[in-house]
């Protein structure tokens, strides 16, 4: 995978973490599909479109004071690219969250076409043929 691929990813992934909703769907196809996996309880299972990225947006970010992914690392396998972070956040109500979280993006003409979201490093590598 190319490096400008990794780029992208690590550029969209900060976009999300300085609550730049603009960067980030530069980022991502007009026909993104976002699928949660049953990661986030409440959400819906599947996004589309930049029109559903911002939906999720709107209900991921909504009970959060701060959220932040804290990238660890990148693997790539043919047009898949696993995103190993670090999910921290504090929410309107105090609660603070620490977790490792992952992402399976596909991705075509410099874009992401897809991500699978996953609760974990292991079930993300497993997802996509990369389980140590």
């Amino acid at each position: 995978m190319p490096e400008q691929d990794i780029e992208l990813a690590r550029g969209g992934f900060d976009a999300w973490s300085r609550g730049d909703l603009e960067g980030f769907l530069a980022t991502l196809d007009e026909d993104i599909e976002f699928w949660t996996s049953g990661v986030f309880p409440g959400l819906d299972p599947v996004y589309r479109g930049h029109a559903g990225m911002r939906k999720f947006w709107e209900d991921f970010r909504g009970p959060w004071e701060s959220v932040r992914m804290v990238m660890d690392d990148f693997r790539a396998r043919g047009d898949r690219l696993v995103a190993l972070y670090n999910f921290e956040a504090v929410g309107r109500d105090g609660l603070t969250v620490h977790r490792e979280g992952a992402n399976v993006l596909t991705l075509r003409n410099g874009l992401a076409i897809r991500i699978d979201a996953h609760g974990s490093w292991q079930t993300a590598l497993e997802a996509a043929g990369l389980s140590e």
